[in-house]
């Protein structure tokens, strides 16, 4: 084969990841928003409240094992702007995605001890309890949306998509275009 069909293929695949990565996200986000309608929580706010799992070294949110870079237990409850940056989001976006929380008794928004402008991220029991009763509902969900892919492929998917993650957050800081 010659070199340039290589590279043709390279770049169709690579396209077509884009594409398919995308529209994955928005059918996920879509059916686990259906499921956890019932529930009165959204995907968004899954995805803050785990951020914060992870941030402070709690067990990471069930069914996912902890991301790269986990710190240790123990770890300092994140502020606004951190889940922010995290998330990839705005500060008014993850106060959106907040506020119902902190209504609901899933986390607290208070005031940092040391610098009284920065609002940090605290879970409370509410929100363990909750994902103690969810956790075998949690677990049958991804069973559903991973049905017919094989423990190897899944590795592969997850080794992957996390290096590409990681390259997406290095370019976030060193951009290649400028």
């Amino acid at each position: 084969m010659d070199g340039r069909k290589l590279l043709m293929e390279r770049h169709e695949y690579q396209t077509g990841m884009i594409r398919q990565v995308h529209l994955l996200a928005r059918q996920w986000e879509y059916h686990l928003n259906q499921q956890l309608r019932e529930v009165g929580l959204t995907f968004p706010q899954i995805g803050l409240l785990s951020t914060i799992e992870q941030e402070t070294g709690q067990p990471p949110t069930v069914g996912r094992p902890p991301t790269v870079g986990q710190p240790p237990a123990g770890g300092k409850p994140p502020t606004v702007g951190h889940a922010a940056d995290l998330l990839l989001m705005s500060h008014q976006n993850v106060m959106r995605l907040a506020k119902p929380l902190e209504k609901k008794g899933f986390l607290e928004i208070r005031k940092d001890l040391h610098d009284r402008r920065v609002l940090r991220l605290f879970l409370t029991e509410k929100h363990y309890e909750f994902w103690e009763r969810y956790q075998q509902r949690s677990r049958s969900e991804l069973e559903i949306l991973f049905a017919g892919i094989e423990n190897t492929e899944l590795e592969a998917l997850h080794i992957g998509l996390g290096a590409l993650l990681e390259r997406a957050m290095d370019l976030r800081q060193h951009p290649l275009i400028s």
